[in-house]
């Protein structure tokens, strides 16, 4: 708020999402040129407010701007998650003392946009190492919500969000696993898609966790201003086609587990009546029980924290090679001499006293896939999950990162972690035609299907799109 008791915020995008930006270019109407100079001139407004772009690619932008291009996503702009690699661009996770790492060539997934005609224009901070939900750092700082300045854009795609939410890109790439792309785009009021783990290639991309179990929980996928952009660019990301669905054909899933903690009214209003829609063409919702919810959420806390902290020590060792230390750290904590933001200075402690025998691990290992199967087999390939996305609108400065390991955290995150754990695509849906009136923000809506349901999920999403804009 500032002095009168207003709210801060940036110029909310009201432009056209990327279809259309298509559409435009095809008539002739604009230019990817003309496009780029937006874009690039909220970028400039936003470097000083929100804080979201860590590197700004002015020149390359206007190069591709006047070239020509084919493909899916010819002449649009798009922006990308630090820690998802541009070639010879360096990737800091936000970390003050990790070594940089460098790749020789692009992340698989920007060769699949950019081979679809799309070109970067932005670089989009995140929290140190992508671990928490509010995108702050030792080295880039905070990024605010344009929505609202003194609110959170979430994490870990938090820039991401903040970028596609203010016009300063036609899209943007973010990468989840437990909730980064939809928790942020819930705050920022956008559209963001977690795929299923194995459907987009995550080579080129930080962290590196093939052969660990937590691969299996991670997804790159989409960030947009509509669920018809979140379909395209999937389609390109993946190399497939989301093929057409009648959504009445469709069967709605609804489980009290995911939705009994909503303390938002807006939250609660856009929910109901996404649901009543929803079951006006699908006929009455089916109500399930997600077996081992609480579960399942503490097997995700367990997992990343075995896997995790070898690989975080290991990445903070500096580039004098010195073992990072964290009695040192806190020592350091102590006299305003940190290396790692706070939130990872917790992590760290938390998982050395929490740490689970390999006896525990393999027994929640054992249960996750179990209960993965039992999901797929309820869903099938026409069935989809109905929740919110998180239970209040998007939180003040660090509210969420502390809420990380107590009960207000579950409450919080529960619904999305559990997608993760499951390995299920699940996509949040803004709710404009919801939005709270004293704080501006809005609230999302969240779908998930099985593996292999994409065609029935899209379908529904379109279909409350329609009635929470």
């Amino acid at each position: 708020m500032d002095f009168y008791g207003r709210i801060q915020h940036m110029p909310i995008s009201t432009d056209p999402d990327a279809t259309q930006l298509l559409h435009d270019f095809q008539k002739g109407s604009l230019s990817s040129g003309a496009h780029v100079e937006t874009c690039l001139a909220r970028l400039e407004e936003g470097a000083g407010r929100i804080n979201a772009a860590t590197e700004i690619l002015r020149d390359e932008a206007r190069v591709a701007g006047r070239a020509e291009h084919e493909g899916a996503l010819a002449g649009l702009a798009f922006s990308v998650k630090e820690t998802i690699g541009l070639a010879h661009r360096p990737i800091t996770a936000g970390s003050v003392r990790m070594p940089p790492l460098t790749f020789a060539q692009d992340s698989a997934v920007v060769q699949r946009v950019k081979e679809a005609g799309a070109f970067p224009i932005a670089r989009s901070n995140v929290p140190e190492f992508a671990m928490c939900y509010d995108t702050d750092n030792l080295r880039f700082g905070r990024t605010c919500n344009p929505r609202n300045l003194d609110r959170s854009v979430g994490g870990s795609s938090g820039g991401e969000a903040a970028l596609v939410a203010s016009g300063a890109c036609a899209f943007g790439i973010g990468s989840d696993i437990g909730g980064s792309i939809r928790y942020p785009a819930h705050c920022c009021g956008i559209v963001g898609f977690k795929p299923a783990s194995e459907a987009v290639e995550t080579t080129g991309a930080f962290p590196e966790l093939e052969g660990s179990f937590c691969r299996s929980m991670l997804a790159i996928g989409p960030l947009t201003r509509s669920v018809r952009d979140a379909r395209l660019v999937y389609e390109v990301m993946s190399g497939t086609r989301v093929a057409p669905f009648p959504c009445a054909q469709g069967r709605v899933l609804r489980d009290q587990h995911l939705e009994r903690n909503i303390r938002s009214a807006s939250v609660a209003s856009a929910f109901q009546s996404a649901c009543a829609h929803l079951e006006q063409i699908c006929g009455a919702a089916e109500q399930e029980q997600m077996p081992e919810a609480e579960a399942l959420y503490q097997a995700h806390l367990d997992l990343i924290g075995a896997e995790f902290e070898p690989a975080m020590h290991r990445l903070l060792k500096n580039a004098q090679g010195e073992e990072f230390s964290l009695m040192r750290e806190t020592l350091g904590a102590i006299t305003g001499r940190r290396q790692v933001s706070p939130f990872v200075f917790m992590q760290l402690w938390g998982m050395r006293l929490l740490r689970r025998s390999q006896a525990s691990l393999d027994a929640t290992k054992h249960m996750v896939l179990e209960q993965r199967e039992r999901v797929r087999t309820l869903m099938g390939n026409d069935g989809f999950l109905i929740f919110p996305t998180s239970t209040e609108l998007a939180l003040s400065h660090g509210r969420a990162t502390r809420s990380i390991g107590w009960p207000a955290g579950k409450r919080l995150f529960l619904p999305m972690t559990v997608m993760n754990v499951l390995d299920l695509p699940s996509i949040s849906i803004p709710a404009p035609a919801f939005a709270d009136s004293e704080t501006g923000l809005l609230p999302g809506i969240s779908l998930a299907c099985a593996p292999g349901g994409e065609a029935a999920l899209f379908a529904a999403a379109s279909e409350i799109e329609k009635i929470l804009r």
